[in-house]
């Protein structure tokens, strides 16, 4: 499945994006905040939390069903 990042527009031209699924580093990448929002592909079985950081700090977190 994919999960969009936004990305933050608060004057930060690079941001540091990790997303884990369970306790799976699935994407850790700087990141120029100029594209908006990004992609990032994540996969999985039975029921997962999906959690992404922006430099470090929790943006969201997400349980998602990824069947099994």
């Amino acid at each position: 499945t994919t999960v969009w990042v936004e990305l933050p527009s608060d004057g930060r031209e690079t941001v540091q994006v990790r997303v884990t699924v369970g306790d799976l580093s699935v994407f850790d990448e700087s990141v120029d905040t100029g594209l908006v929002r990004i992609p990032v592909s994540v996969s999985g079985n039975e029921v997962q939390t999906i959690t992404v950081y922006i430099d470090g700090k929790v943006l969201k977190t997400v349980n998602h069903n990824f069947g099994g």
